[in-house]
């Protein structure tokens, strides 16, 4: 096929990465002010002026190509140094990357926002493999992420916070009414594909390791509030959740339980940039503080006589950080 050499239209950027970060046509449309068709005709300028396939699309859900989620980190940066630009911030501020569904990230912006008013904050919502690569480019200062082993090379890590899991299934699921989930009993659990959600594969394999289960993994995958949908019409889709996530999942009609098997932890990192600049200097040794302060990394001995688990290879592992110390 004849490659086409038009140069995209720039103004299908927003369009393109508000949809990547959905995953749904109803509320990205709605994020954008838009109409569903509107968005899907510029979907399609888009792909047809890249002459590449960006999202693959049925009746029940989106989905990234593998050339959408190399573009999207891309897009991403671009979106956010343009919307930097229109803001006149011109980069002085904190560029922070975080996990959207991450809870606690707000309270910690908004405090050290209290105690710098003068430091503008740039929001970048980006997966934690993305704000790896942005945190190595330059186009961000500071992420909250997950990070698995061996992958943060170039940049600055230190632990942040350990989570209690919890399980969410629908309300037709088979599990919805237990009281405790039995993860050997799952058989479909919610993940995305591709590099954008490796750490969070990693950690479901070692579970999964762990307890003997045989789980497939689903690729539609995006906000807490998309997945909520998904499994509140699915009769054998689950989905593992940190506990600051699970407010959508509730609203949306879903249970929340604990496993039955053991109690799994996820444990989310603070990452920034050598040579790092005041603000974000700042910022990361308010965050340590704050997690020394509230005990963020204190596992607990046991949850209702259950076995408190996280890999042992996690970076933030009790064990590992206590060698580090």
């Amino acid at each position: 096929m004849e490659r086409n050499h038009r140069k995209p239209d720039p103004r299908l950027i927003e369009p393109f990465v508000v949809l990547g970060d959905h995953l749904h046509f109803g509320s990205a449309s709605a994020a954008l002010g838009m109409s569903q068709q509107t968005l899907s005709d510029q979907i399609r300028r888009l792909e047809h002026q890249l002459d590449l396939v960006l999202f693959t699309r049925n009746s029940r859900q989106v989905a990234l190509t593998a050339d959408g989620r190399r573009l999207l980190t891309d897009a991403r940066h671009a979106l956010s140094a343009f919307n930097r630009l229109v803001d006149g911030r011109g980069g002085h501020g904190l560029r922070l990357g975080a996990v959207k569904d991450y809870g606690p990230a707000l309270p910690l912006i908004e405090e050290f926002r209290r105690v710098q008013p003068n430091c503008p904050i740039d929001i970048v919502d980006a997966s934690s493999d993305e704000q790896l690569d942005a945190l190595r480019a330059g186009a961000i200062d500071v992420g909250i992420l997950r990070v698995a082993a061996g992958t943060a090379a170039g940049v600055s890590v230190a632990p942040l916070q350990l989570e209690p899991v919890l399980v969410t299934v629908g309300p037709h699921h088979p599990l919805a009414d237990a009281e405790t989930v039995p993860l050997t009993a799952l058989t479909r659990i919610l993940c995305g594909a591709g590099p954008a959600w490796a750490a969070r594969r990693v950690w479901l394999d070692a579970l999964a390791a762990r307890i003997g289960a045989r789980w497939t993994y689903t690729e539609g995958c995006g906000p807490s509030t998309v997945n909520a949908s998904y499994l509140a019409g699915d009769r054998t889709l689950a989905n593992l959740v940190p506990a600051s996530s699970t407010a959508p999942f509730v609203a949306a009609g879903c249970s929340v339980r604990p496993p039955r098997e053991l109690q799994p932890y996820y444990a989310w990192s603070i990452a920034w940039r050598p040579r790092a600049d005041e603000h974000s200097e700042g910022f990361v040794r308010h965050a340590l503080h704050a997690r020394d302060a509230r005990g963020w990394l204190e596992l607990p001995r046991g949850a209702g006589g259950r076995e408190v688990w996280m890999p042992d290879s996690d970076p933030a592992h009790p064990a590992t950080t206590s060698e580090r110390a």
